[in-house]
């Protein structure tokens, strides 16, 4: 792709979970601005080790991953967070028998620890998914797969 950078890239990576044991041997990926990206293969095939380590969960045995340019590896999650970057994992991360709007402030501890106001960013979500606006008082387990729940990822460069 001329003209630019990508947005997110990994170059090289080597990344597993056991010593000397490694899932990805040398991948190199990239996600350019204004495009959807996907990683797509069948299980076993690391590529939630590869988010995993794009994402700082885990940290590759060689390789960089770059972000807007800069080399992200080491930034532990909560500052890949401040720098616009998120994992959702795939199965479910919430709590099915409180309500949405319970699991919505439960997600903005981080807010509230930052001394930003954590009603703003419920708000902010539901401009984002105003039908999460209607369904607040719902149980949170009663949400369709097809509306935005952690089941459901979505993946925000």
């Amino acid at each position: 792709m001329s003209g630019g950078q990508p947005i997110l890239e990994a170059r090289s990576l080597i990344a597993g979970y056991e010593r000397d044991i490694n899932v990805l041997n040398g991948i190199s990926v990239q996600a350019w601005p204004g495009r959807i990206a996907c990683v797509l293969g069948p299980n076993g095939t690391g590529k939630s080790t590869l988010l995993k380590t794009i994402f700082g969960f885990l940290r590759p045995v060689q390789g960089e991953v770059l972000l807007a340019g800069r080399n992200i590896v080491g930034l532990p999650p909560h500052e890949m967070i401040r720098n616009g970057v998120t994992f959702l994992p795939q199965q479910p991360s919430l709590f099915p028998y409180l309500s949405v709007e319970v699991n919505l402030s439960l997600g903005t501890w981080h807010a509230r620890r930052s001394g930003r106001d954590w009603r703003e960013r419920i708000e902010a979500a539901y401009g984002q998914f105003p039908v999460l606006r209607e369904k607040r008082r719902q149980l949170a387990g009663q949400l369709s797969g097809g509306q935005p729940t952690p089941r459901r990822p979505y993946l925000v460069l």
